[in-house]
């Protein structure tokens, strides 16, 4: 069972734009998960989350809540993270697997595998979701170190994807309270 922790996730990563802008990422952070690090800058946020009892350096599962300033497409952006991906690992792979709406906002999903990262030479795997909003460009990864996901862990990483979420306040999909 996923944990209700909506209100820290979307306080953290609320954009940093204007005192109108009321577009936010929603995320909660699933069971056995906790906050690791967070950064904001000028338009940018970041939230790390990874299982409980490990660190921020030496991580096996790790989700990256991320708030950029917003672009032209979000499958653009997609391919040039893939492209940089593989330039990266050149023995990897990118894969995109979707592009949708979602509640009026364009989605992209892609996979991501390294069989050496070189951050640490430990085998890499991603899923990671793009949305396109209208004032930033929200990226949620959950990413694997070491040993492949299996179809349980690919699932539950899916699942949970698929339930984050934009809102944009006065527009089509109001945002809860916190």
């Amino acid at each position: 069972m996923e944990r209700p922790a909506l209100s820290l996730v979307v306080l953290a990563l609320a954009v940093a734009a204007p005192a109108t802008a009321a577009e936010r990422l929603l995320a909660g952070i699933p069971q056995g998960f906790a906050v690791a690090e967070g950064a904001r800058g000028p338009g940018t946020a970041l939230l790390e989350l990874i299982p409980e009892g490990e660190s921020a350096s030496d991580w096996t599962q790790r989700i990256s809540l991320q708030t950029f300033p917003p672009t032209a497409n979000v499958g653009s952006w997609m391919m040039a993270f893939g492209a940089a991906s593989v330039q990266a690992c050149p023995e990897g792979g990118f894969q995109p697997v979707a592009s949708m709406q979602e509640d009026g906002f364009e989605v992209a999903v892609a996979v991501v595998g390294c069989p050496a990262s070189p951050r640490d030479g430990r085998p890499a795997y991603m899923l990671l979701k793009g949305v396109d909003g209208h004032e930033a460009l929200h990226v949620v990864q959950w990413a694997w170190s070491g040993d492949a996901p299996d179809g349980a862990a690919l699932e539950r990483a899916g699942a949970y994807l698929a339930q984050v979420s934009v809102c944009d306040g006065p527009r089509a999909r109001a945002c809860p309270v916190p």
